[in-house]
């Protein structure tokens, strides 16, 4: 196992990039870059509070959903922030699958959100993790 040293704190949600084994750490409200080869972090700039961020595998972009429910796509160059709209519902974590499709969850649903305006589609519950 390998220690890594962090310099910006708790990290609170991470997402792979597809380049060079580079991680991008959202932590308080900015956007870090922790290159696993050199042990490095550097921070991008601020975003402001995201409950998760994720990867769109496809595309290489990078989105993140705020306390108020809002999608956002995150520039990873600067960490500037483009609102997509309202998921209309509480999401508390992002993930993207193999084909681009992005899921969130939140309390005991699961839900897709449409890259387009941001909304939530219920697709299921299954309780509480």
């Amino acid at each position: 196992m390998k220690i890594i040293n962090y310099t910006a704190g708790a990290v609170l949600i991470v997402a792979a990039t597809s380049a060079n084994a580079t991680l991008i750490g959202a932590s308080n409200g900015g956007l870090w870059d922790y290159d696993v080869s050199t042990d490095t972090s550097t921070f991008i700039g601020n975003t402001g509070v995201m409950f998760d961020i994720a990867l769109n595998p496809i595309t290489d972009r990078l989105y993140g959903v705020s306390s108020g429910g809002t999608l956002f796509e995150i520039d990873k160059s600067d960490a500037s922030t483009t609102p997509i709209g309202s998921t209309g519902a509480t999401i508390n974590g992002l993930t993207f699958s193999s084909d681009g499709t992005l899921y969130g969850s939140g309390g005991n649903s699961l839900y897709t959100l449409n890259l387009g305006d941001g909304s939530a589609t219920s697709i299921g519950s299954g309780g509480y993790a």
